[in-house]
């Protein structure tokens, strides 16, 4: 047999315990929304690291073709006996 809560037994809002019982909602509250937060943080961070190494890569790419025209331009210009004409 369960034991039905009396009003008595309840405490009531402005009591200590009726306090405490506030208190603990509230935290939870702030707790889930806290969580929520956390989350949404998490999946900015995790798409900005996606775009981080995109770029990087791409960054990476373009500092090996400026380092190829570099050393082309660094060779000077080839003599017209090894040049081909465009139409071989």
């Amino acid at each position: 047999m369960q034991n039905k809560p009396t009003e008595s037994s309840i405490p009531a809002p402005d009591s200590e315990v009726g306090q405490l019982r506030n208190r603990l909602v509230a935290l939870e509250e702030q707790f889930m929304h806290e969580q929520r937060t956390v989350e949404q943080l998490n999946q900015v961070v995790t798409e900005q690291q996606t775009r981080l190494e995109r770029l990087e890569a791409a960054l990476t790419r373009m500092t090996l073709r400026i380092d190829a025209v570099r050393a082309a331009v660094e060779t000077g210009p080839r003599s017209p006996e090894e040049e081909r004409p465009p139409h071989y």
